[in-house]
């Protein structure tokens, strides 16, 4: 779907300040910020299972890492001009 926007020029502006900020050209910066403001009014929309059951999905879609060891998290490593 294509969508003609006839911003005013300090909008464009400002916009195109944002997305350079991001590294991207302003047509890509307001697909992102449509695409968040979609995502946000169907999660409102959910219920509260529906929004546990979503947020379950996405913490199981970050691979299993291994766990740091005891040494690699004690404070002498973790500050080791301290000690």
């Amino acid at each position: 779907m294509s969508i003609t926007l006839h911003l005013d020029p300090d909008v464009e502006n400002d916009l195109t300040l944002l997305a350079q900020e991001r590294g991207l050209s302003l047509s890509e910066y307001l697909l992102e910020v449509v695409d968040r403001e979609a995502t946000r009014a169907k999660v409102s929309s959910m219920s509260g299972e529906e929004k546990a059951q979503a947020f379950l999905k996405w913490a199981d879609s970050f691979p299993d890492l291994p766990l740091l060891s005891d040494e690699a998290i004690s404070r002498d490593n973790l500050y080791p001009d301290r000690w």
